[in-house]
C-alpha cells in the first residue's frame, strides 16, 4: 500500500509534469535540464544537488560573458596621446642639441603616452607634404617623451619659412592615434630703426636716451647692457651715460626666433667749451704791418669769429681770419662755438707801431778825430730795442740807455749802429771818425851842428839801445773774484786790471775760459806807452751777456817790432748761473743832453784809483780808462 502510495505520487509528479507540459507547450529547464516537478519544491534529497549544480552553472556562465565582452575590447583600444612644443616659432641652427638653445636653434616637441605602444613623428609642410622623418616607429614605454627638430629636411637643407606641423604617431595592438602641434620657421632678422639718433651726432647731455622700432616681443640690448623687450607695437626705449669725446656702441635686437639685427653708432658728447689754439699772432706782439693774420685751430666743426668776423675751419679745424688794426693796441677777441652750443672766448692784445726807434749817440760826434785806437760809444734809444754797433749786438737797458766800446784802425772808420724795435721797425745810423796816431809839428829849429850832432846821438841811442831792447809786461787785479755783472754795478765793484809796460809796445787783453775760448776781448793791439795802464772789467762777455760763475784767465801780450811777451792772471767769476745766461746791462747811465761832456782822459794808478792826480773831481774810472789811456 505504501509502495502504491509512493507510485501514485510519482504518477501524480508525472501529472503535474505532464499537465505541466501541456498547459507551457514544453518542460521548463535549468542549464540544460528539464524541470519536470513544475514550479513545485525538488524533493529535500534532490534539493542540495540541484543547488550546486546552478550555482555553479551560473559562475561559469558569467565568465564566459566577461570574457566575451572584455576581449574584443582590450584588443580593440586606443592610446591617448598629448604633444605640444617649447616655443611656436625657431630660426634653424643645424647641429643644436636639443634643449641647448631653446627657442633658437631648433624646436623641441614633447608628447605624453597612457600606454606602451610603438610611436613615429614626421614633420609636415602647409602643403602635407612630410619634409623630414623625426622619429622611425618605435615601441615606447607610458609617460613623458620628448623629440627635436632644428630645422633641416630630410635632404640635409634647411626648411624654407613658414609654418610646419610636427605629427606624432601612436599605435596600440589594434588601432593608433596622432597628435601634432604647429610650428614656424623664421630665418628674418627683425627690423630695427633708430628714430632720434644719427651716426656722428654731437650731443651736449651725457645721459643718452635712444628710441627706436622693431618686432613686437623683440629684446633689444646694448652690447653688454641689460635687454628691454619691445612692446606690441615695437616701440623700445634705452639708456645709455655717455664720456667726453667719441662714444661708439652697437645695439642688439633678438626677435623670439632668435634671429639677430645689429646697429652701430657712434655719437660725440660736447659738454666742455671747445679748445682753441691761436698761433698768430701771439698774445702781447708787436708789429709794423697794418694787416694781421689771426689763425689757429680749434676742434673741428666749431665755427669761429674773430672781432665779429664769422670764418669756417677746415676739415682739420685749422683756420684764418685778416684783421686790419689800428695804431696802438689792437683787442683781438675770438670767439669759439661748438655744434651744440658751447662757448669759449680768447682775447689777444697786438699792437701796431709803424715809428722807426729813435738813436742818439753821445759819446762821438760825426767827422769826429780821435788818437786812441778804441773810443767809448754810449747814448740812448727807446726801451726794448734790439741794438748792434758795428754787427755786434749791445744790451739796451730799462731806460734805453747803451754803452760799449768800438776797436778803431788807422785812418777813417765808419761806426754802423741799427736799431730794431719789437714791432720790426729799423732805424740805421752811422758815424765817420778818424783814427789818427797824431801828428804834432816840431818846433823849426836852424839846422847847426851841434843839432844835428845831438840828433845823431839820439838816433843812435834808438837804434842800439831802446829799440833792441826786449819789452816788460806786468799784469795785477784788484781782486781774486768778481761778483757776477748786474744791472747798476758802479765803477767801484767792476775788477781793476793794471798792466805795466817796460816801453812802448801794442797791447792786447782778452779773457779766456777753462776750455781756452776768448770770452772777450778788452784791447786788441793797442798802443800803449810805458807805465802803468788800467782797465775795468764787469763780467760781460764780448757779446755783452754775463760770464756765468766760473774760472777765468785774463791774458795779456805785449808786441814790439823786435819781442813779444805775455803773461796771465786767474780770476773767478761767483753768484751767476752755471752756463751761458742772458745778462741785463751793467752799465753806467751817460749823461743827459746838455749836462757838461764827460771830464778828459785820466790815468790812474793802483793807489790813485778813481781819483785824479790833479785833485780834480773824480770821473768815472770806465769811462775814462776805455775811452784810451796814455802813458
Amino acid at each position: 500500500m505504501g509502495q502504491r502510495s509512493d507510485q501514485k505520487g510519482r504518477t501524480g509528479n508525472v501529472g503535474c509534469q505532464s499537465a505541466g507540459a501541456r498547459g507551457t507547450g514544453r518542460g521548463l529547464r535549468l542549464f540544460g535540464h528539464r524541470l519536470t516537478g513544475g514550479l513545485q519544491s525538488p524533493a529535500p534529497d534532490v534539493a542540495g544537488r540541484f543547488g550546486d549544480s546552478w550555482m555553479s552553472r551560473l559562475l561559469i556562465g558569467g565568465a564566459l560573458l566577461l570574457l566575451a565582452v572584455m576581449f574584443p575590447l582590450q584588443w580593440l583600444r586606443t592610446p591617448t596621446l598629448a604633444v605640444r612644443s617649447n616655443v611656436a616659432t625657431f630660426a634653424p641652427h643645424p647641429g643644436v642639441a636639443a634643449g641647448a638653445n631653446a627657442g633658437r636653434g631648433s624646436v623641441t616637441a614633447g608628447y605624453d603616452l597612457s600606454e606602451d605602444a610603438a610611436v613615429s613623428a614626421t614633420v609636415y609642410a602647409a602643403n602635407g607634404v612630410a619634409v623630414k622623418l623625426l622619429h622611425p616607429e618605435t615601441r615606447e614605454n607610458a609617460g613623458a617623451h620628448f623629440i627635436a627638430w632644428d630645422g633641416t629636411t630630410d635632404t640635409g637643407t634647411v626648411a624654407a619659412d613658414g609654418a610646419y606641423r610636427i605629427e606624432v604617431t601612436a599605435k596600440g595592438p589594434a588601432r593608433a592615434t596622432s597628435g601634432s602641434v604647429t610650428v614656424a620657421v623664421d630665418t628674418t632678422p627683425p627690423a630695427v630703426k633708430l628714430v632720434n639718433l644719427t651716426d656722428g651726432q654731437k650731443l651736449k647731455n651725457a645721459d643718452l636716451v635712444v628710441q627706436g622700432i622693431t618686432e613686437a616681443g623683440a629684446t633689444v640690448q646694448f652690447d653688454g647692457g641689460a635687454p628691454v623687450t619691445a612692446d606690441s607695437s615695437g616701440g623700445f626705449t634705452l639708456h645709455r651715460q655717455l664720456v667726453h669725446g667719441s662714444n661708439p656702441f652697437t645695439l642688439l635686437v633678438r626677435d623670439a626666433s632668435g634671429n639677430e639685427a645689429q646697429v652701430s653708432r657712434t655719437v660725440d658728447l660736447l659738454d666742455q667749451p671747445p679748445a682753441v689754439k691761436i698761433d698768430s699772432p701771439a698774445d702781447g706782439a708787436w708789429t709794423n704791418q697794418k694787416l694781421v693774420t689771426v689763425a689757429g685751430t680749434v676742434d673741428p666743426g666749431t665755427s669761429v669769429r674773430v672781432n665779429g668776423q664769422e670764418t669756417t675751419p677746415a676739415a682739420d679745424g685749422r683756420f684764418h681770419v685778416d684783421v686790419v688794426l689800428d695804431e696802438g693796441v689792437n683787442r683781438l677777441v675770438i670767439d669759439a662755438t661748438d655744434p651744440v652750443g658751447n662757448k669759449t672766448y680768447i682775447e689777444h692784445q697786438a699792437t701796431l707801431d709803424t715809428h722807426p726807434p729813435s738813436v742818439q749817440i753821445d759819446s762821438l760826434a760825426d767827422e769826429t778825430t780821435v788818437h786812441e785806437a778804441q773810443v767809448h760809444l754810449y747814448g740812448r734809444t727807446d726801451p726794448g730795442v734790439k741794438l748792434s754797433v758795428q754787427g755786434r749786438q749791445v744790451l739796451v737797458d730799462g731806460q734805453g740807455h747803451f754803452d760799449t766800446p768800438v776797436d778803431l784802425v788807422v785812418g777813417n772808420n765808419t761806426i754802423q749802429v741799427e736799431a730794431q724795435d719789437q714791432a720790426g721797425n729799423l732805424t740805421l745810423l752811422a758815424r765817420k771818425v778818424r783814427y789818427d796816431l797824431g801828428s804834432s809839428e816840431l818846433p823849426s829849429l836852424p839846422i847847426t851842428g851841434a843839432v844835428t850832432a845831438l840828433a845823431i846821438i839820439v838816433l843812435a841811442w834808438v837804434l842800439f839801445g831802446g829799440w833792441f831792447s826786449s819789452v816788460s809786461l806786468k799784469l795785477a787785479t784788484d781782486r781774486p773774484a768778481l761778483v757776477a755783472p748786474r744791472y747798476g754795478m758802479t765803477a767801484h765793484e767792476r775788477m781793476l786790471i793794471t798792466y805795466t809796460l817796460s816801453k812802448r809796445a801794442r797791447t792786447t787783453l782778452q779773457v779766456v775760459d777753462g776750455a781756452g775760448s776768448v770770452v772777450t776781448t778788452l784791447l786788441r793791439s793797442a798802443p800803449r806807452g810805458a807805465g802803468d795802464h788800467q782797465l775795468l772789467w764787469d763780467g760781460s762777455t764780448a757779446a755783452g751777456d754775463p760770464a756765468p760763475a766760473g774760472k777765468y784767465l785774463i791774458q795779456a801780450q805785449a808786441r814790439t817790432l823786435t819781442s813779444a811777451v805775455s803773461t796771465s792772471a786767474a780770476v773767478t767769476i761767483t753768484g751767476g748761473r752755471i752756463g751761458t745766461g742772458v745778462g741785463v746791462y751793467s752799465g753806467y747811465a751817460p749823461p743827459p743832453p746838455g749836462a757838461p761832456a764827460p771830464p778828459v782822459r785820466t790815468t790812474y794808478s793802483p793807489t790813485t784809483q778813481g781819483t785824479r792826480t790833479t785833485g780834480e773831481a773824480q770821473a768815472p774810472p770806465e769811462r775814462n780808462i776805455l775811452r784810451g789811456d796814455r802813458s
